[in-house]
């Protein structure tokens, strides 16, 4: 950026005919710019794209400080200059540098009034002031008057982008993650993604904002940009394939930022991981067994062993769970029955007893029978509910509503008897409850958030820009969609040793019939039951741990 300003001084040096030398700079740096008291600063909106509103680029851009329009440029001839004369706006703010200049004078303005705007066009904080921010409860007031909380703020729809929006407030509530964020020199900027999710969440917390709203309007240009046009302005899109989508992209990112970086140092430490596993990461243990299902004379379903029972570990990011069917038939007075089950009937999934079919493509005979048992449980859990699915003719939805506790979720029963042991507790608190109102998706009210403050322990819902508080007895029987979860006391007992966990249960795998090596042998990079299926598998991590499969209808990385 300051070489890139450099040179366009010097071209505009050029066009102008004229070089102003040492002591013309510093005469034109004591001059009081009579123009101040003209800028406006309910106008001013650093939340979308920084494209010049004539030209449509995005080099050398500022901005009006009058008006609030982009402007490319401030030599004789340029954008911003003729809207200086044209329409006596004079005041520009640069978008790059966060200078003030004055057209069509062409001198540089310093005033400790700008300070404010300077600081709402990149906030930035020092490690004590995230603290206090985020534990904080400190309310803001806009400048048309009304009082927000920073990190309670609304999110501009864009057009269709209120799945967007919704999952961004759930995911703002993990402080690990805002941290990181907020602290722009801890992160390598190696993609726009990063850098754009980076400014966004500095401008949801920002405690000096002129307005009580955001727009992702940058953020959403990059995730377009990076997903293929996958998610975009105008079309519906599904919040469970877009957290699937950022958590594997922030993840490469960073990775990719560290390892230029150690590159660059020449530094031979350990392996990084990325913020996202930190907080994200577990792992799961599956046991597949390939059976045979048959019918007897009288109808009944007979299964009969075929293969042996492979045993697998593999990380997830987050947990999907598979919700009953809703019934075919109305009730007595006419209308649709929606059922109700318990979460930890739900949970019951991943307690290494519960088995799950799963049909093996081209053969009507076989299926394979999966068990499922967590053997790490990361600082937040994120769990998914499956609500869409396509029948012959159109894609319904499962309105099932899910019973669950917004306190003390005890995982204990689902995890290896190691990990109970292990770990301080295993109880976890809700932070976040994503829903969707409607019964197709792009139809109804789209999708909203309800957000819990632990600075205040107040519950909120939220949806779009509409704000309001909630009570935690109607979010425990809502239909949720995603939910974030964050254990109590999160951490190792003392003398415990994460590095070296207790070695899996007996059940051996035995050698395939047709290679006659152990399908689990170290070093084996074994893919996922997924990958066979036409699922997009994301390779090994920097710790040389296994592969992720990713399934657009699956959670977990592997089933």
């Amino acid at each position: 950026i300051f070489f890139r300003s450099m040179a366009d001084e010097k071209n505009e040096e050029k066009k102008t005919g004229t070089k102003r030398t040492h002591a013309e700079m510093e005469k034109h740096s004591h001059i009081i710019c009579p123009y101040l008291d003209t800028i406006d600063r309910s106008s001013l909106d650093f939340d979308f794209e920084k494209l010049c509103c004539v030209s449509l680029t995005n080099l050398n851009v500022y901005v009006c400080l009058v008006c609030g329009k982009y402007f490319q440029g401030r030599a004789k001839g340029s954008p911003a200059y003729n809207h200086s004369l044209s329409s006596g706006h004079h005041v520009f703010l640069s978008l790059e540098t966060a200078g003030v200049f004055c057209l069509p004078d062409l001198y540089e303005v310093h005033d400790a009034s700008l300070a404010d705007i300077k600081y709402n066009l990149n906030p930035t904080y020092t490690p004590e002031q995230i603290d206090e921010i985020l534990t904080g409860r400190k309310t803001c007031r806009g400048l048309d008057g009304k009082e927000f909380r920073p990190g309670l703020v609304g999110l501009n729809n864009l057009k269709m982008t209120d799945y967007l929006s919704a999952l961004l407030q759930v995911i703002v509530r993990i402080p690990e993650l805002c941290k990181y964020y907020m602290s722009p020199f801890k992160y390598p900027r190696v993609d726009m993604l990063t850098l754009r999710f980076g400014e966004l969440i500095r401008k949801i917390w920002n405690v000096r904002g002129f307005k009580g709203q955001v727009s992702p309007h940058e953020l959403m240009q990059a995730i377009t940009i990076k997903s293929n046009k996958k998610f975009q302005i105008g079309h519906p899109g599904d919040p469970v394939e877009l957290l699937q989508f950022l958590l594997n992209a922030l993840h490469e990112e960073d990775l990719k930022g560290q390892r230029q970086i150690r590159k660059k140092e020449k530094s031979k430490q350990h392996p990084y991981t990325s913020i996202i596993h930190e907080c994200c990461q577990g792992r799961v243990r599956v046991i597949t067994q390939e059976v045979m299902i048959t019918e007897d004379g009288q109808g009944n379903k007979v299964e009969t062993n075929v293969g042996e029972e492979k045993v697998k570990e593999i990380p997830f990011m987050h947990l999907q769970f598979e919700l009953p069917d809703t019934p075919l038939f109305k009730d007595e007075s006419e209308r649709n029955i929606i059922p109700q089950v318990p979460l930890f009937t739900l949970l019951h999934k991943y307690d290494g007893e519960e088995v799950t079919y799963q049909a093996i493509p081209g053969k009507t005979s076989l299926a394979n029978k999966v068990r499922y048992r967590i053997t790490k449980l990361p600082k937040y859990l994120l769990f998914c509910y499956k609500r869409f699915k396509m029948n012959y003719w159109f894609e319904e939805k499962n309105k099932t509503i899910v019973n669950f506790p917004v306190k003390s979720l005890d995982m204990r029963d689902f995890c290896e008897p190691h990990v109970v042991t292990s770990m301080k507790s295993t109880k976890y608190d809700l932070l976040g409850n994503l829903c969707h109102d409607g019964s197709t998706r792009g139809q109804g009210n789209g999708y909203f958030a309800h957000v819990f403050l632990k600075n205040t322990g107040d519950w909120w819902h939220l949806d779009d820009l509409d704000i309001k508080s909630a009570e935690a007895q109607e979010i425990s029987c809502t239909a949720p969609y995603i939910q974030v979860w964050e254990c109590q006391e999160y951490g190792f007992v003392p003398g415990y040793k994460p590095e070296a966990p207790p070695p899996p249960p007996a059940i051996a795998t035995k050698p395939t019939s047709d290679t006659g090596k152990d399908a689990t042998a170290p070093g084996a990079a074994a893919p996922g039951p997924g990958a066979a299926n036409g699922q997009k598998a994301v390779g090994p991590d920097s710790n040389g741990q296994a592969a992720m499969v990713i399934d657009s209808g699956l959670a977990i990385s592997a089933p």
